[in-house]
C-alpha cells in the first residue's frame, strides 16, 4: 500500500536476469503466491490485468493453474483476456489438471464475468473512474460490506454482483453485514426502490425482516415510508412481516398512507384483504394486530378492488389529524406551508393534479445523474422559510418532515438572475418573488426532481394578488391586480 500511495510503477517486470521470473509484474507475482488481497489492491489501482510474461503467461493462466478461486474471479471480472501462452494454452488448458469440482467452478467464473459479461463492463468502468479504491482501508484490504451496501443504495447491480461473488468465495456471510449507518444492503436498496437488487440480495440469503440498528426497521417499512411500489411488491413475496412497526407504532400501511404513495398503498392493501392474510396468522397478538391493519385497509379501500387518490386522501385523517389548510404558499410536494411572500396563498388544483401524477407514475433512484433545470418565471423569494430544509417528504402533525441526508433546498439552487430591473439590464441578486408563482413552481421542481440543480430567472414581475381569495381583495385589504410585467413591457410602460 505504501509503495502505491507513492506512486510506485504497477506494472514493473522483474528484470531478464531472474530466469524464473522473467517477465513478471507485481501482479504475476501476487498471483503466485495466492494473495487474492494484494491482486485485488493492484487490479483495483490500475494494474493491467492483460499483462504477459515473456512465455506469454498472464496472471489470470497462474490464478487458474493454482485454482484460485477468487483471484480468478478479481482478474476476469476487472478485465482479463483470454488468451494464450506461447505454448498455445488458455485457461481451459490450464483447468485441466485441477480436479472436477475447481475446473466446474473456474469456468462457471469465466462463463460470468469473462468477455461477454453484462456486468463486466460496468465493474471495469467503476474500477476505472477510481470509485473502486475508496472501499480500500488504510491497510488495502477491501470493505466488502461498505461497498456491497454503497452499491445496492446507488443501484450498482454489477458491484453487488461482485461484491456477492467474493463474499461465497470467501464464506464471509456478507449479505447481512450492516455499514456504519447499522443498516444493511437490504435495507439501502428498499430505501432507494431497487427492486431488481432487492431480488437479488434475497436470493443470496438476505434477512427479509432484518431490523435496522438505530430505530428497528424492516425493509418493508423503508420502502413504504418511501413510496417504493416495486421493492413492496418483492419483499411482500418474499414473505416480509406485514405488520412490523416502526419506533413510532406505524405500520406500512400506515406510513404509506401519511405519504400519499398511492401506489403503494394499493399493493399493501391489497396484501391485507387477500383471505389468506388473516388465515396463515395463528398467534393471538399478532391476530389483533391484524385485525387492526385488515380495518384500516376497509375503511381506505372500501369494497373495491382500487384505491382512488380521493379515497387516500379522504382518510388521511386516520394517520395525520393536521388541518391542511394551515398552510399555504411555497409547494413542499403534498401541500403549502406558510408563504413569506403572502399569507393568504392557496393550493389549485392544479398542483395537486401535479403531485398525483409524481405519485402514481414516477420512482426516484439514487442512481439517477444530476440534471439542470432552469425556471423563466417571477423569481423566488429566498427569505421562505422552506428553503432552510431539504425538501418535505409529506406532514406530520403540520409539521414538514424532509430526510435529513439531502442538502437545503436552496443549496440545489445554483444561481438568480434578474432581468427586470428599471434599466432593462440582467441584475444579479439573492432573489426576488413579489407574485410568488415562481417561488412555488421553483419548489414543485425540488420536490420532484431531487437530483435536479435549479437556476432561477426573473423575467416578469407578476402580480401581487395571485392565489389571494376573492373575498380579501374584496375588503380592499390588498394591491390592486396589476397583470404579469415582462421586462420589455414593463419599461415601455414607464
Amino acid at each position: 500500500m505504501t509503495l502505491i500511495e507513492h506512486r510506485a510503477d504497477l506494472n514493473a517486470a522483474s528484470t531478464s536476469d531472474q530466469v524464473n521470473l522473467r517477465g513478471h509484474t507485481p501482479l504475476h507475482r501476487a498471483a503466485l503466491r495466492t494473495n487474492p488481497a494484494s491482486v485485488q489492491l493492484l487490479a483495483a489501482k490500475g494494474a493491467s490485468v492483460n499483462a504477459i510474461t515473456a512465455n506469454g503467461i498472464t496472471a489470470q493462466h497462474i490464478a487458474v493453474q493454482k485454482g484460485s478461486l477468487a483471484i480468478v474471479l478479481i482478474l476476469t471480472a476487472f478485465g482479463a483476456r483470454h488468451t494464450k501462452d506461447a505454448r498455445g494454452n488458455g485457461v481451459a488448458q490450464y483447468a485441466e489438471a485441477l480436479d472436477d469440482t475447481h475446473r466446474g467452478q473456474i469456468m462457471a467464473i469465466l462463463r460470468k464475468w469473462g468477455d461477454n459479461s453484462i456486468y463486466r463492463p460496468d465493474l471495469v468502468r467503476f474500477q476505472s473512474s477510481g470509485e473502486f479504491s475508496r472501499f480500500f482501508n488504510g491497510h488495502g484490504n477491501l470493505d466488502l460490506p461498505a461497498m456491497l451496501c454503497w452499491a445496492a443504495a446507488k443501484g450498482r447491480r454489477c458491484v453487488v454482483e461482485y461484491a456477492l461473488d467474493m463474499s461465497a468465495l470467501e464464506g464471509s456471510g456478507l449479505v447481512n453485514t450492516k455499514d456504519q449507518s447499522g443498516w444493511a444492503a437490504l435495507h439501502h436498496a428498499a430505501w432507494g426502490g431497487e427492486h431488481t437488487i432487492i431480488q437479488r440480495l434475497l436470493q443470496a440469503g438476505a434477512a427479509v425482516n432484518g431490523l435496522t440498528t438505530n430505530h428497528r426497521w424492516t425493509p418493508l417499512l423503508l420502502a413504504a415510508e418511501k413510496g417504493r411500489r416495486r421493492a413492496v411488491q418483492v419483499l411482500l413475496e418474499h414473505q416480509a412481516d406485514i405488520l412490523a412497526r416502526t419506533h413510532r407504532d406505524s405500520t406500512a400501511l400506515d406510513l404509506a398512507a401519511e405519504g400519499q404513495h398511492t401506489k403503494t398503498l394499493r399493493v399493501l392493501i391489497e396484501e391485507i384483504r387477500n383471505p389468506k392474510f388473516m388465515e396463515t396468522i395463528k398467534d393471538t397478538e399478532r391476530r389483533k394486530l391484524a385485525t387492526i391493519e385488515y380495518h384500516k385497509a376497509q375503511g381506505i379501500g372500501g369494497n373495491d378492488e382500487t384505491v382512488p387518490e380521493s379515497e387516500v386522501a379522504m382518510h388521511q385523517p386516520l394517520w395525520n389529524s393536521g388541518n391542511t389548510d394551515l398552510f399555504s404558499g411555497a409547494f413542499d410536494g403534498t401541500m403549502f406551508s406558510t408563504s413569506r411572500t403572502h399569507l393568504h396563498m392557496v393550493q389549485s388544483p392544479t398542483y395537486d393534479r401535479l403531485i398525483n401524477t409524481w405519485n402514481t407514475f414516477f420512482e426516484f433512484h439514487e442512481k439517477d445523474r444530476r440534471v439542470k433545470v432552469a425556471i423563466l418565471d417571477t423569481g423566488f423569494d429566498p427569505k421562505h422559510r422552506d428553503w432552510e430544509n431539504p425538501r418535505a417528504l409529506r406532514f406530520r402533525n403540520n409539521q414538514p418532515e424532509s430526510d435529513s441526508r439531502e442538502a437545503r433546498q436552496l443549496d440545489r439552487i445554483k444561481e438568480f438572475r434578474d432581468f427586470c430591473g428599471d434599466d432593462n439590464k440582467v441584475e444579479e441578486r439573492d432573489g426576488v418573488d413579489v407574485d410568488g408563482h415562481g417561488t412555488q413552481v421553483t419548489g414543485i421542481i425540488l420536490r420532484l426532481a431531487p437530483r435536479a440543480d435549479v437556476y432561477v430567472a426573473r423575467i416578469c414581475e407578476g402580480d401581487k394578488n395571485r392565489g389571494v381569495p376573492p373575498q380579501l381583495q374584496a375588503a380592499g385589504q390588498i394591491t390592486s391586480n396589476n397583470g404579469p410585467k415582462p421586462a420589455a413591457v414593463a419599461a415601455n410602460r414607464q
